[in-house]
Formats: C-alpha cells, structure tokens, sequence
C-alpha cells in the first residue's frame, strides 16, 4: 500500500486533548471527512456539549479510546504530559502528532528540556512511538479557520525522525488544504518550530520562504549564523510550491 493511499484511508484519528487546539483539529479533521474521537481527562460525560457541536462524525471517549485510533493526535497542556502518558498502553508503531508546546502556565513560561527538542521528550515518555511534530504553531482561532489565506495556503511546519510517518502525516495536512514545510528531523524541526521560535506564525508558503531567504541573507551579510544559514537553506531545498 502506498503512503498516499494509507492516509487517504484514515478511518478515524484520536485526539487526546479537548481544549482549543484539540477542537480546531478536530474540526478540521472532520471538514475533510475523517470522523475523530476526541477524550479529555474529565471523562467523556463532560464533552457532550462539544460533539454535539462538532457532529455525527465526532465521539467522545477515554484516552485509551483515542490511541485505538488510526492516528493519534497529542493536544494537552505541557504539564500533563507525564500523567498522560502514564496512564496511555502502549503505542509502540502508532504515528502519533504532537501538537503541544513545552509551556507552563500561568505566565506562558517556557518548561526545561535539558537541551533536548520538546518533541524528544515526548518519545522518551511514549516509547516506539512514531512521532510527528506539527501543528503547534498557529493560534486554535487560525487553526480552527479556512486553511486558505491570501490567495495561497497556510503552513503547518512538520518535523520527524521517522520519514514514512512524516510523509502520511504531510499528506493528511494537505488533505485539510494547508501547505506543509518538512523541517527535517525532531531535532533541527526544534530550531525553527519549537516555542516560541515560531510561534503564532500565520505564513501562506511564498511568505515563509521570502522570510527565509531574508534570515539566510542577513546571516550572510553581518558574517554570522552559519548553522542557521545552513539549516535554512537545507529547508528550502527540501520543500516545494503546494
């Protein structure tokens, strides 16, 4: 089978998280025909109000519901990450997205990841996992909205250490109509997409790589960023026009 057709056959995505982010994924996934069970961690009962919102294609559930899914999509505070996890089976080989931001509230302040990508810490807490970062860095009222914009497509920046998962995940992005920016690996991704590097970035494509361009080109000017100008251009050279 191929990676177009696995995506194009998704039955069902998971999304633990019922939060803002969590429903404008969920009703994106659900514009574009996937149906979505989506969990809190106050119980189903409690979401009774929002799937009605969202529609027949929408259920509420468990977490343990939600990784039975095809996809997984992670989409809860940073600090409920640990509790999360621990009470999760196991999802080694599942492709799971990880939209959440290491951020603590209230005070929007930035959580120690001992030098590690957010992303890595995530993998460490869900093992064999197959971990796709993406669509943590518009705002839920952007994210939730036509993924069209000026006349182009929003980008959704997305970053892996699996390349099969990244390219289903790639392709289920452009399923909801959003250009996609492959950043590479968990760890470059993190350069340009962790918080709050990227943060709130509301690009079409064309938009993203002329601001690229302009960071590669005043690194080169003022002698410096060498890594960042290298990383940069890697980037441009991995992604093409939607």
């Amino acid at each position: 089978m191929s990676i177009q057709s696995d995506a194009q056959n998704i039955k069902c995505i998971g999304i633990i998280g019922a939060g803002a982010i969590g429903q404008a994924l969920a009703s994106q996934f659900i514009r574009a025909g996937i149906p979505v069970t989506i969990s809190n961690r106050r119980g189903p009962d409690l979401l009774a109000s929002l799937i009605e919102q969202l529609g027949p294609n929408a259920k509420a559930g468990t977490a343990q519901d939600a990784v039975a899914e095809d996809i997984v999509v992670l989409a809860f505070p940073w600090d409920q990450l640990e509790s999360v996890a621990a009470g999760l089976p196991s999802l080694a080989n599942k492709i799971v997205i990880d939209a959440v931001n290491p951020v603590l509230l209230p005070g929007y302040r930035l959580a120690e990841l001992n030098g590690k990508s957010s992303s890595e810490v995530v993998s460490n807490f869900l093992p064999g996992a197959r971990l796709v970062k993406a669509f943590n860095t518009l705002l839920a009222a952007v994210l939730a909205s036509d993924p069209g914009k000026d006349g182009g497509k929003r980008v959704v920046f997305v970053s892996s250490d699996d390349a099969d998962a990244k390219m289903q995940v790639k392709d289920l992005i452009e399923r909801l109509g959003f250009a996609v920016v492959d950043l590479g690996t968990l760890a470059t991704g993190a350069k340009c997409s962790n918080f709050p590097a990227a943060h709130c970035l509301d690009l079409t494509w064309s938009n993203w790589v002329k601001r690229i361009y302009f960071l590669i080109r005043l690194g080169q000017l003022h002698g410096q960023g060498e890594l960042s100008i290298s990383v940069g251009k890697r980037i441009v050279a991995r992604n093409q026009p939607p």
